[in-house]
C-alpha cells in the first residue's frame, strides 16, 4: 500500500479512542499537528494526512473537509462538541480521541500498527 494505512486500523491503537467512524475506505500517509487551523489550512499538502489538534471548534472539521482529510484526532481527551460531531458527520470525517498529549501521540502514530506486527 506504499506507506498507506486504512484510517479504521487507528481504533487498534490502546491510546485511541473512536467518537465516530465514518466507516469510509480512506486512507492516510501521515499527521499533521497543529492548534492555529489557518497555519495548518496553509500548510497540509496531502489529502490522505489526519489532523491532530485540541481545537474543538466546528472550525477545525471546516478545515479538515476543505482539505479532504479523512481524519482528526483530538488530544489530551479533548471531547468535541455536538455540533462538531455532526458536522463531522455530514462531511464523512472521522474522528478519534487521544489520551495522549499532541507531541506523545505523533511520537507514537509514527511506530508501526498493531496490525503490522
Amino acid at each position: 500500500m506504499n506507506g498507506y494505512k486504512k484510517v479504521f486500523d487507528l481504533i487498534n491503537f490502546d491510546f485511541l479512542d473512536a467518537l465516530y467512524d465514518a466507516k469510509s475506505e480512506r486512507t492516510y500517509y501521515k499527521v499533521y499537528c497543529s492548534d492555529l487551523m489557518g497555519f495548518a489550512l496553509g500548510h497540509i499538502k496531502n489529502e490522505n494526512t489526519i489532523l491532530c489538534t485540541i481545537i474543538n471548534s466546528v472550525n477545525t472539521v471546516a478545515v479538515a473537509a476543505k482539505l479532504h482529510l479523512p481524519a482528526i484526532i483530538y488530544c489530551e481527551n479533548v471531547i468535541p462538541t455536538k455540533d462538531v460531531i455532526e458536522y463531522a458527520k455530514k462531511e464523512n470525517i472521522s474522528l478519534f480521541i487521544s489520551k495522549l498529549n499532541t507531541y506523545e501521540t505523533c511520537l507514537l502514530y509514527t511506530s508501526p500498527s498493531p496490525r503490522d506486527a
